[in-house]
């Protein structure tokens, strides 16, 4: 992990998605898609009063999960989302570019309890006028093209 300073940031959130409202009506949780996810993240960002809001690109990906035992060995591979959204934050504020990583991962089951998906976000923001549509900085892009996710408990 080779990293330059930047005054740049990556944000990763993490959400049990199970546990939600807009969730629960699905009966099989392992039934929450990367898409879904996607629709759920830009329901949250209208929410918050941001306007002009734009997919302008969505690939679907997988990602790895290791294990911090042996990260050189997959365990599985999960869907995920490479997504550029578009959006102004508020009224008179420039327009910002949005890249992120979604990704839908099962925790481990728990016995007589329902099972539980998890959804996480990377995300890298700029200002719209700094980062051209179509791809994030290069440096974000290897990140993004790097990004493992580690299970403590298999």
């Amino acid at each position: 992990y080779n990293c330059e300073q930047s005054d740049s940031s990556v944000e990763i959130r993490y959400d049990r998605l199970g546990h939600r409202p807009e969730f629960e009506v699905i009966e099989v949780p392992l039934d929450i898609t990367p898409d879904d996810f996607l629709v759920f993240m830009t329901g949250k960002m209208q929410e918050r009063g941001y306007t002009n809001i734009t997919v302008a690109n969505a690939t679907d990906i997988s990602i790895n999960v290791t294990s911090p035992e042996d990260p050189n060995t997959t365990l599985r591979t999960v869907p995920a989302k490479q997504v550029e959204i578009t959006y102004q934050p508020g009224i008179g504020l420039p327009e910002v570019s949005s890249y992120s990583i979604l990704a839908t991962i099962p925790e481990t089951p728990q016995p007589g309890l329902r099972q539980i998906l998890s959804g996480y976000s990377v995300t890298y923001e700029a200002p719209a006028a700094t980062v051209p549509i179509g791809s994030p900085p290069a440096s974000v892009q290897q990140m993004f093209q790097s990004l493992e996710f580690i299970r403590t408990v298999e």
